[in-house]
């Protein structure tokens, strides 16, 4: 009689297991992110934010600041990419890397001294967040409501799974 109630609570234990971890991997795979850091475009002046560090292009030595990536997080391994015409002709590829940053501390800030793109970006921007999701932005105008986060695409890499997974 003992191991028969031993037995079925040994089986109810590994099925509540079963469906605590697929709870989890759906709960991973359909919840969306929030996006907490910043990026603000079209203020005159920087000088109360930390910027760390300037973009610009060589063609384009510009040196009025467009706007900042700002980061209220932490990033890492950010990478910023010129942007080149796809098979079909419009700008939507990555081009040659033209930036890279190891890390940027909560608070810190790139000064991006490249002008918006209107339809398309003028360039591509890709770095790694707290929680190991890979964060990438187009530095664009949002033209239809002004809303930057409608840009920012967020996904998940096996080490973000598994942070979130195994939190």
């Amino acid at each position: 009689m003992v191991n028969q109630i031993s037995l079925i609570a040994s089986v109810a234990t590994l099925i509540l297991f079963v469906f605590y971890f697929s709870g989890r991997i759906i709960t991973i795979l359909t919840v969306n992110r929030v996006w907490k850091d910043k990026v603000i475009i079209g203020e005159q002046d920087y000088s109360q934010y930390e910027i760390v560090d300037s973009i610009c292009l060589k063609e384009n030595l510009k040196t009025t600041t467009s706007g900042i990536l700002l980061s209220r997080e932490g990033m890492r391994n950010i990478t910023v990419y010129t942007v080149k015409a796809a098979e079909n002709g419009l700008l939507t590829k990555k081009g040659e890397q033209v930036y890279t940053k190891d890390f940027l501390n909560v608070d810190q800030a790139i000064a991006i001294n490249v002008v918006t793109g209107d339809l398309f970006p003028s360039l591509m921007i890709e770095y790694t967040s707290f929680d190991y999701m890979k964060i990438c932005l187009q530095w664009r105008d949002n033209n239809k409501n002004g809303v930057y986060s409608e840009f920012v695409q967020p996904k998940h890499t096996i080490k973000s799974f598994l942070y979130y997974l195994l939190r």
